[in-house]
C-alpha cells in the first residue's frame, strides 16, 4: 500500500506547508476597507495546489489543511500562539496520557452527534502503523491509542512514550464523524466533519464553494458562527500562479490568498496587509536508497561543499531569504543551524569527486515559479563546475507524493519538509523507509540524530529543545539534509480580517468588510 502523501511541510506550501513560522498561530491580518462590516457575505479565498482526495486524514498537503479548517475540527487549536479549546473543553496532561473532556452537544454537518467513541476511532486509525496514515509522526505518535467514555464525554489518549509538544501536534488532526468512519472511501468527496462549513459544489481541480452552518458553537477558544462579519459562504479557487492571485487580492476579486516574492511588494504597496508566516522554502535533501550515489556520505559531503548556499538562498527567495536556522519555520527550540552547514569549499569538492564516476544526477524540485527553477539551475550549473553532470527536473503538485513517496526517483530534491515541531519532521528523517510502510523517503539513517531525536521525543513540552537542537545539527553536519533558505510566506488579505495558523486561516476568526 502506498502512501498519499505530499508534505507540510513544504511549509510555504504547508507547507506546503506547514508553518508550517516564527510564530505558527499569528495576529489577523487586516484589510478592512470601509470599515463596515459586512452581513452574509462571500468570502474568496485562493490556494495554490488542489486540495485532491478530500479525505481529511489522506495526506497532509497544504490545500487539504485548508479545507480541513472549513469542514472539520481538531480536539484542541492553536491561537495566537496559545493552547485553546477545539472539540475538547478541558484536558489534563500526565506523562504519556492526555484525558480530554468534549464540548457538549457536538454535531455533524450531517444532524448526527459526535461520540467521545468517534474520537477515539480517529485517533485509534490514524495511530495504528499498518492504516499506514500520514497524519501518524505528525499530528500524533506512531502508536498512539485512546478509549472513550461517552457517558462522561471524554476520551483519554495514550502514547508509547512521553511525546514533546504533543497539544500543538494536535490541533492538526481533524475528526472524522461516524457517518465516514464507516466509509472512508466515501470520504474522497463527501466531507463528514463537525466544522463551521458544509461543502456545497466541488470541481476538483478549480474549486469549492461551502456554506456556514447555524448550529456551531465550539470553534477555537469557544467561538461559534452566528458573530458580526462571518461569511455565510466562502469560495475557494485553485490558483498556482502568484501574480494571477495578487491582481485578484488588488481588484478585491479574492479576499484571502499566499503571495511572496515580487508579487507581495506590490501588494504590500498597495495597502494590504497579511498575517506572515515564517518558512523554510529551500531545503537539499539527499537520496540515500540503495543505489544511489548520493548514499555514499563523502560524496553528500562534497556535493555540499560544491554549492555556495549563500548564492542559492537569494536566488530561491529573489534576494528577500535568510539563511534557514532551523528545519521548520516556527523554530519553537530556537535552533540556529546555519553554523553545521559545510562550507563552501570548491578545491575540496573538485578534489573529493575527481575520480568518483558519478551519473548524472536528478535534482527535483517543486515548480513554483522563476526562483524555484533559477534556483535549481543554479544547483545544476555550480556541480558542473566541478565536473559533475546533473539535471533539473520540475515536478508538480500533482507528481510531488508520487516522485518522493513512492518512486524515489531523485538524486537531490529541493523541497522544504517544514512543520510545527521537531518532531513533525523526525519520520521524514529517520525510521521506515517508504515502501517498509515509513515516511523516510530519502533513506536516511543517521546514527546520532536516530538516538537523540528518540531520546527528545520522549521528553515532555519543550524540555527536549537542547537535544532536539543537537539532534538536528547531526542531520546537518553529514551533509544528509540541509534548510539553506527561509522567508515569509504571508497570507493576505483584502477587505477582510483574519488570523492565520500553520499557513491556513482560521475560519472563526475571519471578519468581511465593505
Amino acid at each position: 500500500m502506498k502512501r498519499n502523501m505530499a508534505v507540510a511541510a513544504l511549509s510555504a506550501l504547508a507547507v506546503a506547508a506547514l508553518a508550517l513560522t516564527g510564530c505558527s498561530a499569528t495576529g489577523p491580518a487586516a484589510d478592512v476597507g470601509s470599515g463596515d462590516v459586512v452581513t452574509d457575505g462571500t468570502f474568496a479565498l485562493a490556494l495554490a495546489g488542489d486540495p485532491g482526495n478530500l479525505d481529511p486524514q489522506s495526506s497532509v498537503n497544504s490545500g487539504l489543511g485548508q479545507m480541513n479548517r472549513f469542514l472539520y475540527d481538531s480536539l484542541v487549536n492553536v491561537l495566537d500562539g496559545e493552547i485553546v479549546s477545539g472539540l475538547a473543553k478541558e484536558w489534563v496532561e500526565k506523562e504519556n496520557i492526555i484525558e480530554f473532556t468534549l464540548q457538549p452537544d457536538i454535531t455533524c454537518a450531517d444532524g448526527s452527534a459526535l461520540t467521545a467513541s468517534d474520537i477515539a476511532t480517529n485517533i485509534n486509525h490514524v495511530g495504528d502503523p499498518a492504516n499506514l496514515s500520514p497524519m501518524a509522526g505528525y499530528a500524533i505518535p506512531v502508536g498512539a491509542t485512546a478509549v472513550a467514555d461517552d457517558a462522561a464525554g471524554t476520551v483519554t489518549l495514550s502514547t508509547p512514550t512521553v511525546t514533546g509538544f504533543l497539544l500543538h501536534t494536535l490541533a492538526l488532526l481533524p475528526m472524522v464523524c461516524g457517518s465516514g468512519l464507516d466509509d472512508r472511501e466515501a470520504l474522497g468527496t463527501t466531507p463528514a466533519g463537525t466544522g463551521p462549513y458544509t461543502l456545497t459544489a466541488a470541481v476538483p481541480g478549480s474549486s469549492y464553494t461551502l456554506e456556514r452552518r447555524s448550529d456551531y458553537t465550539w470553534g477555537p477558544g469557544g467561538v461559534g458562527t452566528l458573530v458580526a462579519g462571518m461569511p455565510k459562504t466562502v469560495t475557494v479557487t485553485v490558483s498556482a500562479n502568484a501574480t494571477t492571485t495578487a491582481n485578484q487580492l488588488l481588484s478585491r476579486e479574492l479576499n484571502a490568498g499566499t503571495v511572496f516574492g515580487p508579487d507581495a511588494e506590490r501588494l504590500e504597496s498597495a495597502g494590504l496587509a497579511s498575517s506572515p508566516l515564517t518558512a523554510v522554502i529551500g531545503e537539499l535533501i539527499y537520496n540515500q536508497n540503495p543505489g544511489r550515489a548520493t548514499a555514499d556520505p563523502a560524496i553528500r559531503m562534497a556535493l555540499t561543499q560544491a554549492l555556495d548556499m549563500t548564492a542559492l538562498r537569494d536566488v530561491a527567495g529573489s534576494g528577500k531569504a535568510e539563511a534557514s536556522q532551523s528545519f521548520t519555520g516556527q523554530n519553537l527550540c530556537k535552533s540556529d543551524l546555519t553554523d553545521f552547514v559545510p562550507k563552501h569549499d570548491v578545491k575540496a569538492a573538485e578534489s573529493a569527486l575527481a575520480d568518483a564516476d558519478l551519473p548524472t544526477l536528478r535534482v527535483v524540485y517543486l515548480d513554483l515559479g522563476a526562483a524555484s527553477a533559477a534556483a535549481a539551475e543554479l544547483v545544476v550549473s555550480e556541480l558542473g563546475d566541478v565536473g559533475v553532470k546533473a539535471q533539473a527536473s520540475p515536478v508538480t503538485f500533482t507528481d510531488f507524493s508520487t516522485v518522493l513517496f513512492q518512486n524515489a526517483d531523485f538524486d537531490i530534491a529541493m523541497f522544504a519538509l517544514d512543520g510545527t515541531t521537531p518532531p513533525s519532521v523526525q519520520a521524514f528523517f529517520s525510521g521506515p523507509t517508504n515502501p517498509n510502510g515509513g515516511q523516510n523517503f530519502a533513506a536516511i539513517d543517521n546514527e546520532k540524530y536516530n538516538t537523540l531525536a528518540a531520546q527528545a521525543a520522549a521528553m515532555p513540552g519543550t524540555s527536549g529543545c537542547d537535544i532536539w537542537n543537537e539532534a538536528d545539527a547531526a542531520l546537518v553536519s553529514a551533509a544528509d539534509a540541509i534548510p539553506f533558505a527561509s522567508d515569509d510566506y504571508p497570507v493576505w488579505g483584502a477587505n477582510a480580517t483574519f488570523s492565520t495558523f500553520f499557513g491556513t486561516v482560521l475560519p472563526a476568526t475571519i471578519r468581511m468588510h465593505g
